[in-house]
């Protein structure tokens, strides 16, 4: 803190504060480079919870942070109790931004979905295996939890339809997801939902992985004493955690 002068008897001060605008996430350190693996699963007989009777999917990312521009690839492994099953799609997947804003005690969550596809699921024997990929855009913001007033998430969403008959009057199932296809599946044995998080990094670096992170200067000039910018809070940024929608459906992260 330098004084500036005098100007009509009141002291002028500048100021130079470091102030954390964005997380910085390394994809090249942990947790951030680790592996990820999420198992959802749903029960073919409504009645049952028996092992036996589980349609399960279970979904491998290399690591858990990307960068823009890059691709995620995804390995669903599947398991069955039917010895075989085929459908085109099967297997419907969303990466959605998640977009919250704070003010006080008034929240408000936008969702942004910025890729959509769907692959076909076929079980051979029992066991199966999905391989596919989505590319981060470009234009994708970096996760952010720093700031009070905003966060930014986001998440894989695979939708899994492992269902061993549909209904007598269901028209051919579209490529894309719409909300009356994803209510019926999930209220169906051998449908179920697996969300997971992906993490969008700023930099994928070794030089930086023993270095603190460094922090955007902001300078404030002609503040007054009473005036200078405080800092804000150091970043929380956790390891992700995953969750299972659908009935009777169950998740492990490993």
């Amino acid at each position: 803190m330098t004084s500036a002068g005098f100007l009509g008897g009141v002291q002028e001060l500048k100021a130079t504060q470091a102030i954390q605008l964005k997380d910085l996430i390394n994809i090249r350190v942990t947790p951030f480079s680790e592996p990820v693996s999420i198992t959802g699963s749903s029960s073919i007989r409504p009645s049952s919870t028996k092992q036996k009777d589980m349609a399960i999917a279970t979904v491998n990312l290399a690591r858990a942070a990307y960068l823009r521009g890059q691709n995620i690839d995804i390995e669903i492994d599947l398991k069955h109790p039917s010895s075989k099953i085929n459908r085109s799609p099967g297997c419907y997947i969303q990466l959605v931004c998640r977009q919250n804003f704070y003010a006080e005690d008034h929240a408000k969550e936008y969702k942004d979905t910025l890729v959509s596809k769907s692959e076909p699921l076929v079980v051979n024997s029992s066991t199966g295996k999905i391989l596919t990929s989505v590319t981060i855009p470009d234009t994708a913001l970096p996760t952010m939890n720093t700031t009070r007033i905003i966060s930014i998430e986001y998440h894989l969403y695979i939708l899994m339809d492992m269902r061993v008959k549909t209904g007598f009057f269901e028209s051919k199932i579209k490529s894309k997801i719409t909300n009356k296809l994803k209510t019926r599946l999930l209220s169906s044995p051998g449908g179920f939902q697996i969300e997971v998080p992906v993490i969008v990094g700023t930099l994928s670096d070794s030089l930086h992985i023993q270095k603190p992170s460094p922090f955007a200067l902001v300078e404030e000039g002609s503040q007054h004493s009473d005036s200078i910018i405080p800092s804000r809070g150091q970043s929380n940024t956790s390891s992700p955690v995953a969750t299972i929608h659908g009935g009777g459906a169950m998740a492990k992260g490993y």
